[in-house]
């Protein structure tokens, strides 16, 4: 299967995407956001089986300029969107992100009606508390994050409320189902498992929490392999009940 490059506007910079277009009847569009590094080519064991069962999927890698990037994440997320209804026709769109891409999703459907189905995987939904959580445990990692934010949860706590899913579990009333690995070192389950919590609080009746045992960021099983075939599964399977 081979991607066509295409490119769409967000607040009046280009945003560089994949599109990936089903042989079979059309079931619906989807969008795909990737993790930090914007590589959407990592995902595309994801966008293959998810076009191969007749969704129309824009793997998108978002803007150049990473300037507090989850801030401009969620134009991003909603521009590409438009995209689908303007140029392809498609009212029935729902969005996949892992990590970076995971929260992205999230937060967007917290503001944009138009998605109609959520899947978050290995997403952070408290930024506060992840940043400050790696002062101790990954003091490198924590200064990568802290520059790439703009400041520490006390310098700009508006910053990380208005990016933390968490905040916003109130808003988003559409299926979600979240996906993690209980072995994940880089974002801790722990944050699917407090998403799904306030959501339930919040009175979403569709909100799916599958926690994949002995299984880390990237899918990686300790030494056996990767469960890809099982994260497709759980996607498929979802975008088939709560989009097509």
């Amino acid at each position: 299967m081979v991607p066509r490059e295409i490119i769409y506007e967000s607040e009046g910079e280009r945003v560089r995407a994949l599109l990936f277009l089903p042989e079979c009847p059309r079931r619906g569009g989807v969008i795909l956001a990737p993790g930090r590094t914007r590589e959407i080519t990592a995902l595309q064991w994801l966008a293959q089986a998810v076009t191969e069962a007749g969704f129309v999927t824009l793997g998108i890698t978002y803007r150049d300029r990473e300037v507090q990037y989850h801030r401009t994440d969620v134009a991003d997320v909603r521009e590409a969107i438009t995209y689908f209804q303007k140029e392809l026709g498609e009212e029935r769109i729902a969005a996949i992100g892992h990590s970076r891409g995971g929260a992205a999703v999230l937060n967007a459907a917290a503001e944009d009606h138009r998605i109609r189905s959520v899947i978050a995987m290995s997403a952070i939904s408290d930024r506060a508390r992840y940043v400050q959580g790696l002062r101790l445990y990954a003091p490198t990692r924590y200064e990568l994050f802290v520059k790439a934010h703009g400041g520490t949860p006390e310098e700009i706590p508006e910053y990380y409320r208005e990016t933390s899913a968490l905040e916003k579990a109130g808003r988003i009333r559409i299926p979600v189902l979240l996906i993690h690995g209980d072995l994940d070192l880089l974002v801790p389950f722990e944050h699917s498992v407090w998403m799904h919590q306030a959501l339930q609080q919040a009175g979403n009746p569709h909100a799916r929490l599958e926690i994949l045992s002995g299984v880390g960021h990237f899918f990686e099983s300790t030494f056996t392999g990767y469960v890809f075939d099982k994260v497709c599964s759980l996607c498929v399977r979802w975008l088939g009940e709560t989009l097509s």
